[in-house]
C-alpha cells in the first residue's frame, strides 16, 4: 500500500483505527496460513450436529395461501425464466448462466472425475452430492461473470481468489447469482400455482439446484465464499423458501435433506466465524451479517448453540440500529439506496422476532437468567433496550422511536414507482425478493404505516406487505404509543442534518440538497463528490438527477467516473474532486477523504445556503425557492474555468437550446427552462446508471464561465391548456 494511501486513510478515520485495522489483517494472513495446509489436505465439506434433522419452526405457516391467490399473481414469464436458468444479474439482460459446453449432470460427473473443477480434498463429497442429482437438470456455472464470460475456479480457496484486478469483470455477477433470491419467488409461485406440473418443476429444480451449488461450492473455496454478507443472504432465502415450499406440502427426499441441512449449518458456522468487522468499522455487510445469524437460528432446532446466537444477535440489532442508523433516521453510509436495504434487512428480522415462538423465548430466558454473565458477554446499554416476557420479545420506547424515524427517512427518499433518490451507492441488492424487483414493496407498505391504513385485500398490493404485516401492525402500534403522527407529510422542509440531506417539498416540486457528511464515520466508503448538489423532481417525475454508480471493482476508471464532482449537480473546476481518493487496489474504490468539509451555513423555507472547502478556496452555492423557479448562485473565486451541471433523466427527449442562455426541457404539459447570463449554456451527450450494471445515454446542460460568481435560474412553465400551474 502506497503511503499517500496510508496518510489518507490516518485522515479519514484515525490512526488508531488504522492501527487496529492493520493488525486485524495480519491476523487474518497468520490464520489464513494456518488453515491453508488443512484445507488442501481435508475436506471442508461437515456434517450438521445430531440435534439438527430437521427445521422444525415455521414463520409463515400463519400465512393463508389460498386468500393471496385473490389479489396476488405470478408472472409465469418469469418464472419459466428461472426454471430455464436465465436471469437478468446486474444488467446482463436474461443470460443463461449454465455451462456452454455441459448439457448434463454425467458431462459435469466426468469433468470433476478428472480432476478439473473441485480441489483433490473435496472430489469425493463433491461427487456423491452430484450424482443424486436428476436426470434432465441442466447446472449451473457458479464461477462466472456471464456478462463478459470470465471465469473463476472453484478449486481456489475463495480468501486467495484475486477479483478487481481485470478491466469489466465484476465478481458481482456469480455473487448476485447465488444469492438465490429467485427461490422465495418460485416458492410463493408453487403455494399459488393449481397446476401439478409446474408444482413439479419447481420442487425439481430448488432440489437440484442446492445439490448443484453444495456440491460446485465447497465450503471456502471458489468465488461464493469469498464475502460473508453472499453467504448470510444465501443461507436466509435457502430457509425462506424452504419454509414456503413445506407450509405448501412440498416433500423432498430424506438424503437431500440431510445434505441441505448440513450445508445450512456450514453456512452457519461460516457467518459466525467470519463477521465482517475490522477494528470496529462496519456497515451493511456486517448488519446482514448478524440479522441473518438471528434467522438462521430461529429456524434451526433448540440448542445451546442455537440460542446463545439468537440471542447474541438480537442484542447485536438493537447496538447495530443505534449506530447504523442515525439520529435524524437515516443511515450512515451517506447513500439513500442502502437505507433502504439495510431498513428490508430490519423489516424481514424484526417480523421473525415478532414471530419467535414459546419454546425459543424461554430458551432465551434460560440462558439470560444468569444477569451477571449476561451483562458481562452483551453489555448494559444493550440489554436496556431488550424487554424479554415469557411469551415474546420487545424493544423499549427509545429503540421504536429509532425505527420510526428510519422509516420517515424512506418515506422521502422512495418514489411512487420503487425507485430511491439517488445518494451515493447503488448496487440493486435486495434481501429478500417476494414480489418486485426494486422497492414498491417498501413504498406501499410505508405508505400503509403512515396513512394509518389496516392490512386487507383491497389495500394490499405486494406479498412482502402479507409476510410482514406482524411487523407492519407493531411500528403502527408504535406510533400510538410515541403520540407520533406521520399522516402530516406536507412539511415544505426536511433537514436531515446527520445525513447531510435537506428537502423541499411544494406543489410543483421537490428539490433534494446535499450537504454534509461523507458517511461511515469518516470513510466514504459508499458516498460520492456530490456535495451542493440536488437533486429535482417536478411532478414527483425526477428532472435532474445523480448520475447512479454503474460498477465497483470491475472498472475502477468507471467506478471513480461515476462517483466524481462532473456526474453531479454542482460546480466543478478544471477536473478537480471535492473528496480526494487514491488509485491503486480495489480496496482504494470505497475510501474517500474528506477534503470538502461541507456544512450548511443557511437555512429556512426558502432558502438554503452551503459551503466546502474540496478545491481549496471556499466554494459557495446559495437557491433561493420560489412556487415556480429556484434561483442558484454558486461562486468560487478561482480564475479557471468553472462549469456548473445539471444531469437529466434518461427518459427525457425533448430538450432544446433557445439561445445563448436558455435551455428548455419538455415534460408534456410542463417545460422547464434553465437559464443564465453569466456564462455559455450548452448540451452535451453524457451517460447515467439507473441500475447497477446498466448504462444509459442522457443529457447533461453545462454552464461554463471564468467568473467568480455564476447565477442560474430554473423557471417552470405551466401548458396553459392543461391546467397545470
Amino acid at each position: 500500500m502506497k503511503l499517500s494511501s496510508i496518510i489518507n486513510k490516518i485522515k479519514s478515520i484515525g490512526l488508531e483505527v488504522v492501527i487496529h485495522k492493520a493488525i486485524d489483517k495480519l491476523i487474518k494472513h497468520y490464520v489464513h496460513y494456518r488453515k491453508k495446509k488443512r484445507l488442501l489436505t481435508a475436506t471442508t465439506f461437515s456434517v450438521s450436529p445430531e440435534w439438527f434433522d430437521k427445521i422444525p419452526f415455521s414463520y409463515f405457516s400463519s400465512i393463508n395461501f389460498s386468500e393471496i391467490k385473490h389479489y396476488s399473481l405470478y408472472d409465469i414469464k418469469k418464472i419459466e425464466k428461472i426454471l430455464n436458468h436465465k436471469f437478468d444479474l446486474l444488467g446482463s439482460d436474461n443470460l443463461s448462466v449454465d455451462y456452454d459446453n455441459i448439457n448434463q449432470i454425467n458431462d459435469l460427473i466426468e469433468n470433476v472425475k478428472n480432476g478439473d473443477e473441485i480441489n483433490s480434498a473435496n472430489i469425493i463429497n463433491s461427487l456423491k452430492i452430484l450424482k443424486l442429482i436428476q436426470s434432465g437438470y441442466k447446472p449451473v456455472n457458479w464461477q462466472c461473470d456471464f456478462k463478459c464470460k470470465y471465469f473463476w475456479k472453484s478449486s481456489q480457496i475463495s480468501d486467495k481468489i484475486k477479483y478487481g484486478n481485470v478491466e469489466n469483470v465484476d465478481i458481482k455477477v456469480p455473487w448476485e447469482l447465488a444469492r438465490f433470491n429467485d427461490f422465495p419467488v418460485l416458492s410463493i409461485c408453487y403455494s399459488l400455482t393449481g397446476e401439478k406440473k409446474l408444482k413439479e418443476r419447481i420442487e425439481f429444480e430448488f432440489r437440484n439446484r442446492i445439490l448443484d451449488f453444495i456440491a460446485m461450492n465447497p465450503p471456502q473455496f471458489g468465488v461464493n465464499w469469498i464475502n460473508t454478507m453472499e453467504v448470510s443472504i444465501r443461507a436466509v432465502n435457502w430457509l425462506v423458501a424452504f419454509d414456503i415450499l413445506s407450509q405448501s406440502d412440498a416433500d423432498f427426499d430424506d438424503e437431500f435433506k440431510k445434505i441441505f441441512f448440513s450445508s445450512l449449518y456450514s453456512h452457519f458456522g461460516f457467518i459466525k466465524e467470519n463477521p465482517e468487522w475490522s477494528a470496529g468499522m462496519r456497515g451493511n455487510h456486517y448488519f446482514t451479517n448478524i440479522c441473518s445469524l438471528l434467522i438462521i437460528s430461529a429456524y434451526l432446532p433448540i440448542s445451546e448453540e442455537t440460542t446463545e446466537t439468537l440471542l447474541n444477535s438480537i442484542i447485536k440489532l438493537i447496538q447495530e440500529v443505534f449506530y447504523q442508523f442515525n439520529d435524524d433516521g437515516s443511515n450512515f453510509e451517506a447513500s439513500t439506496y442502502y437505507h433502504c436495504f439495510v431498513l428490508e434487512v430490519l423489516l424481514f428480522t424484526l417480523n421473525i422476532i415478532l414471530k419467535l415462538p414459546e419454546e425459543k423465548i424461554k430458551a432465551i430466558n434460560v440462558l439470560k437468567s444468569n444477569k451477571s454473565s449476561f451483562r458481562k458477554k452483551y453489555g448494559y446499554r444493550s440489554e436496556s433496550h431488550l424487554i424479554l416476557k415469557d411469551k415474546f420479545i420487545d424493544f423499549e420506547k427509545e429503540f421504536w422511536n429509532r425505527i420510526v424515524k428510519i422509516i420517515e427517512f424512506a418515506h422521502l427518499i422512495l418514489l411512487n414507482d420503487g425507485s430511491t433518490i439517488n445518494i451515493g451507492d447503488a448496487d440493486s441488492g435486495r434481501y429478500i425478493k417476494c414480489s418486485d424487483d426494486n422497492f414498491f414493496w417498501l413504498r406501499d407498505l410505508i405508505d400503509c404505516i403512515v396513512n394509518n391504513q389496516t392490512n386487507d385485500n383491497q389495500l394490499i398490493k405486494n406479498i412482502e406487505e402479507i409476510f410482514l404485516s406482524d411487523i407492519t401492525n407493531k411500528i403502527r402500534h408504535q406510533l400510538v404509543n410515541l403520540n407520533i403522527n406521520l399522516s402530516d407529510f406536507n412539511k415544505s422542509l426536511y433537514l436531515f442534518k446527520d445525513f447531510g440531506l435537506y428537502v423541499f417539498n411544494n406543489e410543483q416540486f421537490k428539490l433534494y440538497f446535499r450537504c454534509g457528511s461523507i458517511g461511515q464515520n469518516g470513510k466514504g466508503g459508499h458516498a460520492h463528490n456530490d456535495q451542493l448538489s440536488f437533486i429535482l423532481l417536478v411532478d414527483e417525475f425526477p428532472v435532474l438527477i445523480d448520475s447512479g454508480t454503474y460498477i465497483y471493482t470491475g472498472n475502477h476508471k468507471m467506478r471513480n467516473k461515476f462517483r466524481s464532482t462532473e456526474m453531479h449537480n454542482t460546480l466543478s473546476i478544471n477536473g478537480l474532486e471535492q473528496n480526494q481518493w487514491n488509485i491503486g487496489s480495489k480496496d482504494e474504490l470505497f475510501w474517500l477523504r474528506d477534503t470538502s468539509k461541507a456544512k450548511i451555513t443557511k437555512i429556512n423555507e426558502n432558502e438554503i445556503e452551503g459551503i466546502h472547502f474540496g478545491f481549496g478556496n471556499p466554494t459557495l452555492r446559495k437557491i433561493l425557492i420560489n412556487d415556480k423557479s429556484i434561483l442558484g448562485e454558486d461562486t468560487n473565486e478561482s480564475e479557471s474555468e468553472k462549469k456548473v451541471l445539471f444531469h437529466l433523466n434518461h427518459l427525457i427527449n425533448e430538450i432544446r437550446l433557445l439561445n445563448g442562455s436558455t435551455v428548455e426541457i419538455n415534460l408534456n404539459d410542463i417545460k422547464l427552462q434553465i437559464s443564465t447570463l453569466d456564462g455559455n449554456i450548452k448540451i452535451e451527450d453524457s451517460i447515467c446508471s439507473p441500475e447497477y450494471g446498466k448504462l444509459m445515454k442522457n443529457k447533461v446542460i453545462i454552464i461554463s464561465s471564468l467568473k467568480q460568481k455564476i447565477q442560474w435560474t430554473i423557471t417552470i412553465i405551466k401548458d396553459e391548456s392543461s391546467g397545470k400551474y
